[in-house]
């Protein structure tokens, strides 16, 4: 794995964090990463409570996470807020040039980790 796919899904691990476990699992769901930054609805299922999603989430590395998000330059840490949270509403950047911040801050957060870590 490449440490921009690592600090990726450390990011994945910080959006679960950040929004709260079940609300993440709901819209991943119903807006995959790649309809969510063209700001797309691509389901028109109906969630099922049954349906046992496991997905953990790392409490002391979405913290180590979040500091070293707030730590990136403005236009990198609104990137990923952007990306994995939808805030910022609106950014002003194509998808593309988005996508790319978003990709050297993974690379960035991995970089720096060793600092982070206690």
């Amino acid at each position: 794995m490449t440490e921009t796919q690592l600090g990726l899904m450390r990011f994945e691990n910080w959006q679960r964090w950040a929004l709260g476990g079940e609300r993440t699992i709901i819209l991943a769901h119903y807006y995959p990463p790649k309809a969510a930054i063209a700001g797309q609805h691509v389901s028109s299922e109906v969630w099922d409570d049954d349906l046992e999603a496991n997905m953990p989430i790392d409490e002391r590395d979405a913290e180590a996470v979040e500091r070293m998000i707030l730590a990136l330059p403005k236009h990198l840490c609104c990137a990923v807020r952007y990306r994995y949270t939808g805030r910022p509403r609106h950014i002003g950047m194509s998808r593309h040039v988005i996508e790319e911040w978003v990709n050297q801050a993974a690379r960035e957060i991995m970089a720096s980790k060793i600092r982070f870590i206690t």
